[in-house]
């Protein structure tokens, strides 16, 4: 056998050769879908990674928007104190304007009209002189349930000594989670200095 037998058409190893290239030609016809088929995997992967990261991302934003309440309401709180008078605290319409005229009002706080505060939710706070000028609550509209969960846990006992739904009910500093929950559902919670037994 020559060495130029080797490479001529009718040699095995050439039939072999031609073999390989058409096995190799009928695989590369198939494998777009193939490819169509793990790109199709790779996306929902990709798409569940990126729900992942985003559920978890808005877990974290929900508690800094927390944290950002909780500074708010112990600063509204601060700058409320300062208001008290011989007299006790201004009246329920007046807190605002006073906390306003004195430039009290906390740098985070939004405001519409100059005297409507608004949280980081986008809801009303108001405020409510109690026991004739002794005392103050501060009221939270549109509160998602979880932050306000978070925010009744972080204030514990301070300053605002007693939370509720609309009024103050319970002392903040012996709450329990159902207590919390029940409350905390309306998203209109309310945070007093009044002392609750």
């Amino acid at each position: 056998m020559s060495s130029n037998n080797i490479y001529s058409d009718n040699s095995p190893q050439h039939q072999s050769l031609i073999h390989a290239l058409k096995v190799t030609r009928v695989r590369n016809v198939f494998r777009p879908a193939v490819t169509l088929i793990e790109a199709s995997m790779f996306l929902m992967i990709a798409i569940s990674v990126i729900a992942g990261v985003m559920y978890m991302a808005s877990g974290t934003i929900s508690q800094s928007t927390s944290v950002q309440e909780v500074q708010t309401l112990n600063n509204l709180a601060a700058a409320i104190q300062q208001t008290k008078t011989g007299q006790g605290f201004p009246t329920s319409a007046a807190i605002g304007t006073t906390l306003n005229t004195l430039g009290l009002v906390p740098p985070n706080i939004k405001q519409t009209n100059g005297t409507n505060f608004l949280n980081s939710w986008g809801g009303a706070i108001t405020f409510t002189q109690e026991n004739n000028g002794a005392g103050f609550t501060i009221n939270y509209t549109n509160v998602p349930l979880g932050d306000c969960k978070l925010l009744v846990n972080a204030l514990k006992q301070g300053l605002l000594n007693s939370f509720g739904s609309g009024t103050y009910t319970m002392s903040l500093a012996t709450v329990t989670a159902a207590e919390v929950a029940t409350a905390c559902a309306a998203g209109t919670p309310s945070f007093s200095t009044v002392v609750v037994p």
